[in-house]
């Protein structure tokens, strides 16, 4: 998960940005991924790597609260109900299609050996919030209902946007958020 790299200077982060969790779920992220390396260091030829995604979403994902804002914004959509944003919406995320993390695992699967370095998924462009809500609205048909409220008090990484690792026999991703929202409208209305 992104999460943990908490705070980074810049815009941008990749999978050499050092951890640097903010909050208890990128920590418990981090962890993890330093089990996988002590895995690794225990049993050497162990086929195991890291793979960090950008903000995943897509149909099947549960709406529990701190789910995908795609997700949220779908089913609030379909349902009549408000999509709420906190803050300004102009936070920035980096939104990668279930479909295509599905791809890149299964490319690092095959691969002969495992990447020793953690591998970022990610598609490398940032979509504001706001932008997510008019899309959401736009495809599903309606008018946007906001509700707007003021910033989490949880610290915002407001520029989460990735630098996608090259994973061999991946070719990145390959569903537009456009597509991506697309599909999980549809997920949503049958939810």
């Amino acid at each position: 998960s992104s999460e943990v790299y908490g705070r980074i200077a810049g815009e941008r982060y990749s999978a050499h940005t050092p951890m640097n969790p903010i909050t208890p779920y990128g920590a418990a992220k981090a962890a993890a991924d330093l089990l996988v390396a002590g895995w690794r260091e225990t049993w050497p030829g162990l086929h195991a790597s890291v793979v960090r995604f950008s903000n995943l979403y897509g149909p099947g994902q549960r709406p529990y609260r701190n789910a995908s804002v795609v997700v949220r914004f779908a089913l609030a959509a379909t349902r009549g109900e408000a999509m709420t944003i906190y803050g300004d919406g102009e936070q920035e995320r980096d939104f990668l299609f279930g479909g295509d993390a599905a791809e890149a695992v299964a490319a690092l699967a095959e691969l002969p050996e495992a990447p020793a370095r953690p591998v970022l998924a990610s598609t490398g462009c940032g979509t504001r919030i706001a932008v997510i809500a008019a899309l959401v609205a736009a495809t599903a048909g309606i008018r946007a209902n906001i509700v707007r409220l003021p910033p989490r008090e949880v610290p915002d990484q407001s520029r989460i946007v990735g630098e996608p690792s090259t994973i061999a026999g991946w070719d990145g991703p390959r569903t537009a958020i456009v597509d991506g929202i697309a599909q999980t409208i549809a997920w949503a209305r049958e939810f």
